[in-house]
């Protein structure tokens, strides 16, 4: 499951799963996250900067969830005891919105210099109801389901 809303920006909430499958004690550091967002159009895949960390808080009268921010991105230290799930919010380029259609994403996890990247891909769609509601109410988010698993490891 994944979250869209739109103010400024699209936004897209996603909770990657980084893990390690090495056999040893080294740890990777991963230095950015981003998000590159295939659109229905079949233009070119946009990136979506990774912009914070948060988490999700269950508010029992009005039975919803608030956002809370909890870290601006940051670099993640991923090892075989220590998986990292940070739940992060990325945005959009300025001017880019969404539209009603199914987007094929890749998740990249930049390793540093001279490391090929991580990629991982999963698909999302998003019927013209739900467009409708993030484009007409900003900062309104709509859980979707998704196709594929958001694992990345090495």
């Amino acid at each position: 499951m994944v979250r869209v809303a739109a103010a400024e920006n699209a936004w897209f909430y996603v909770q990657p799963r980084l893990v390690s499958a090495a056999q040893n004690d080294r740890v990777a550091v991963i230095s950015g996250l981003r998000l590159e967002v295939a659109a229905p159009d079949g233009e070119p895949p946009v990136v979506f900067t990774w912009d914070e960390q948060g988490t999700w808080q269950y508010d029992t009268v009005s039975r919803g969830l608030t956002w809370i921010y909890l870290a601006d991105s940051a670099p993640l230290v991923v090892g075989p005891s220590s998986p990292q799930l940070p739940i992060c919010l990325f945005l959009g380029p300025p001017g880019w919105d969404w539209q009603a259609g199914t987007y094929d994403v890749t998740i990249v996890a930049e390793r540093g210099q001279g490391t090929d990247a991580l990629r991982t891909q999963f698909t999302v769609s998003l019927p013209a109801e739900t467009v409708d509601l993030i484009t007409s109410q900003p900062r309104t988010w709509v859980e979707v389901r998704t196709e594929g698993n958001g694992v990345i490891g090495s």
